[in-house]
């Protein structure tokens, strides 16, 4: 090779080596921008709400502070945020795609973002913190919000029980998948106990012998099992209601021949794991 020729293809190796990297959640393009209503009024925030990747975003502390005028930062840096409001903190982390809030945990399959600075989440996941009702008006070409509810505490939500059974079903049968693999574990659980045709207790849908073993994990010493935090935090997440699997009630390893794959609708894979309805 020509040594003009190396050394310019040395030169633009080590600059694309020494070139910034964008932050986790940095946007590519600037996004459109997107009228928030709370209950027929126009919600004022410090900065707009954006239309990101088909998903409308809001900054979390501005969002915060706009429905609660007792809401202040208790933390910030640029990859995390906490906002304390009477009873309850609010914390989001980019790495993490959900918020925790008052000991629950909502799940933002879209992601968290810092734009310009600030922490933006999506607002169907912000919703979820102050219980409001969300709804899309063509007419106005605004995000609907409704108040009415109050947010419920984590331990005053969860049952000690199935919070106990979930993450430990969930890290036997994913302790090696991302944190959505995770959910979609827990996702077929709470499908099933949804379902008329298995039992309706997190606890007897996964020693369920009726319909077959689905979780045969679930009868190797299960209890003794101590799961990770993350499956915990899935589990969490799951006992919320958060589907990523459809209505999923079977899944077993990615590629398997077994009765499900045979019998029932495939629906999706996620990681190792495919799933049918």
């Amino acid at each position: 090779m020509d040594k003009r020729i190396a050394l310019i293809l040395c030169f633009a190796l080590v600059a694309r080596a020494l070139a910034p990297v964008p932050a986790l959640g940095a946007l590519d393009a600037k996004p459109a921008l997107v009228p928030i209503m709370l209950d027929d009024k126009p919600l004022a925030m410090d900065l707009p709400a954006l239309l990101i990747d088909s998903t409308t975003f809001v900054p979390l502390a501005g969002f915060c502070a706009s429905v609660s005028k007792f809401s202040t930062i208790a933390s910030q840096d640029d990859t995390s945020l906490t906002v304390r409001m009477p009873g309850i903190a609010v914390t989001a982390i980019v790495r993490n795609p959900y918020i925790e809030a008052g000991g629950r945990y909502f799940y933002a399959p879209a992601g968290l973002r810092f734009v310009d600075g600030a922490m933006y989440a999506p607002i169907r996941t912000v919703a979820m913190v102050f219980a409001f009702s969300v709804d899309w008006s063509s007419e106005r070409n605004s995000v609907i919000l409704s108040s009415g509810g109050k947010l419920a505490l984590g331990s005053e939500f969860y049952k000690e029980a199935d919070v106990f059974w979930m993450s430990r079903i969930i890290h036997v049968e994913s302790c090696d998948e991302m944190l959505k693999g995770k959910i979609a574990v827990g996702s077929v659980v709470m499908n099933r106990v949804s379902s008329p045709l298995f039992p309706n207790t997190v606890h007897d849908v996964i020693f369920d012998r009726a319909h077959g073993v689905q979780f045969p994990p679930a009868f190797n010493d299960l209890a003794g099992r101590e799961p990770c935090g993350q499956c915990v935090v899935a589990a969490k997440i799951s006992l919320e209601g958060t589907k990523v699997v459809g209505n999923s009630l079977y899944f077993d390893m990615k590629g398997a021949n077994n009765w499900a794959s045979r019998n029932r609708p495939y629906v999706t894979t996620i990681g190792n794991h495919d799933f049918f309805g």
